[in-house]
């Protein structure tokens, strides 16, 4: 998964059909986040991202059609960024981190 600029990790997730009524099914998922252990060049400065978090999602189609109507993914990571030494940062860098997103798709 990209979760960033020049940030990867991997997401491994568990889904759930947990609703079917008269005009769709309702899928629910669970999801554990972790960055891989890689120092990237950002800005020319090699970086690596030590986060992990979760992911949930639920995830409503149109039982007719199979279309998402309306899905909503909730995602939170946290963590540290290393910054190794280089002529940008002599000393290197660390940085606590909390990133939190909120998504939300319909189909209008």
């Amino acid at each position: 998964m990209g979760a960033g600029a020049g940030m990867t990790a991997d997401v491994m997730s568990t889904y759930t059909l947990s609703e079917i009524n008269a005009k769709s099914h309702v899928i629910v998922g669970e999801s554990i986040i972790t960055t891989t252990d890689t120092y990237l060049p950002i800005r020319g400065m090699p970086t690596r991202y030590d986060l992990s978090g979760a992911m949930k999602s639920e995830i409503v189609l149109d039982k007719a059609t199979g279309w998402v109507i309306e899905a909503k993914i909730n995602q939170e990571l946290q963590g540290t960024v290393y910054i190794k030494k280089n002529e940008k940062l002599p000393d290197g860098l660390t940085i606590p981190m909390v990133m939190k997103n909120s998504m939300l798709y319909k189909n209008q």
